[in-house]
């Protein structure tokens, strides 16, 4: 566990030990940690990403020197660069994986809460305060382009990379979807709204495989709408059309698993709704926990993982068995949970689940979906705000 009391002390005397064994990695000409499954870790209250050994559950003596508050990170589909955005000055810092070193830091007009990497040389941002989407230029390390998106909050990136669905929080009956390409040549003509009666406050959105049709979450009355509902948008029409739609109880985030799309959110407590995309229709709703839900992740095992901040009792991960078709909300023996939940990362080709929780690095075993054993869990110093593989 933390010890605040002396964690400004232990860092001063880890950093001046580190530099002194070379196992600082803030240049280039230091080593790497030759680690060959890494997971990254950035730490909002170090101003590192620290670097772990996700083979044996072990955090390195190396990290990255990134910012004072590094906190979300992207990876790159060619899994050569990481982005990680910066809360203190609003910048998106660009690691280069193979170096373990940073490349440069882009500035953005604000706050960035949505950002996506297209491919190793192009990006993008929404930048709700400043109602623009940023259009990244990777390899210069700068803002290429400028889309003009009013009260952008968050961002779908298509799996052929050749869409984005925009998602504003002023614009309760419309999405905006913007040509990838076209943002980097044309920004003026880059963009498109969809509006629809099918719509009420969307805040998230899902691509089929192909980008065919996209699955687009409304908040409903979680964002001070009526209803919550998932809608089926044609993404091969010009605009794209809504198809369908299907009513849920509530809906901020969902992950989709070949034709079953899992949507949760919260409505007088945690929903979390099962929706067959092909039929567009949705199984009862199963209690999980509340908050506001933005991160999933399913296992091998049939173990979904469904994150949130802002919860009751701290109670913010639900684990829901897509088996037996039930969500335990889990929590201590005095009822209360591990905190914000930030970030989740499964490993490859282990039994494994990392979640960042509370500050912290927790660990799973996915065949059983509860914690590893403490002696085995990774320990740091400070706050853990996400946690990325960005090995195979």
């Amino acid at each position: 566990m933390k010890r605040i009391i002396w964690a400004v002390s232990a860092l001063v005397l880890l950093g001046i030990y580190l530099t002194a064994c070379g196992a600082s990695n803030s240049s280039t000409s230091t080593p790497t940690s030759g680690l060959t499954k890494r997971v990254l870790a950035s730490n909002s209250f170090s101003g590192r990403v620290e670097i772990a050994d996700a083979l044996l559950d072990r955090l390195s003596t190396f990290f990255i020197l990134v910012a004072s508050q590094p906190t979300q990170m992207r990876l790159t589909p060619d899994r050569s660069l990481t982005l990680v955005f910066n809360q203190t000055g609003n910048q998106i810092a660009v690691i280069n994986n193979s170096t373990e070193t940073i490349v440069g830091s882009i500035s953005l007009p604000d706050h960035s809460d949505g950002f996506v990497a297209l491919d190793s040389t192009k990006g993008f941002a929404a930048v709700r305060n400043a109602s623009v989407v940023e259009a990244l230029d990777l390899t210069n390390v700068k803002i290429a382009q400028t889309v003009n998106v009013a009260t952008p909050i968050q961002i779908a990136l298509g799996n052929t990379g050749k869409q984005l669905l925009v998602f504003s929080d002023t614009l309760p009956g419309t999405i905006t979807v913007v040509d990838a390409q076209k943002a980097f040549t044309d920004p003026t003509n880059a963009s498109t709204q969809v509006n629809s009666a099918f719509f009420d406050h969307p805040i998230f959105g899902v691509f089929a495989a192909g980008d065919g049709s996209a699955y687009v979450l409304s908040c409903g009355p979680e964002c001070g709408g009526t209803q919550a509902m998932v809608t089926k948008v044609d993404m091969t029409t010009s605009p794209p059309t809504v198809v369908s739609a299907v009513n849920v109880p509530a809906a901020t985030m969902a992950l989709l698993d070949t034709a079953t799309l899992y949507v949760a959110g919260t409505n007088g407590g945690g929903q979390l709704s099962v929706v067959d995309t092909g039929a567009m229709t949705a199984s009862a709703p199963v209690a999980i926990g509340d908050g506001f839900h933005w991160k999933m992740a399913l296992d091998t095992h049939g173990h979904l993982y469904v994150g949130a901040k802002t919860c009751t009792q701290l109670r913010c991960l639900s684990i829901y068995d897509t088996g037996a078709h039930t969500a335990t909300v889990e929590q201590d023996a005095n009822g209360n949970g591990f905190g914000d939940f930030t970030g989740v990362q499964l490993i490859s080709g282990r039994d494994r689940i990392y979640l960042a929780q509370g500050g912290e690095i927790r660990i799973f075993d996915t065949t059983t979906a509860t914690p590893i054993p403490q002696p085995q869990q990774i320990d740091t110093v400070g706050k853990t705000e996400d946690v990325l593989l960005i090995d195979q």
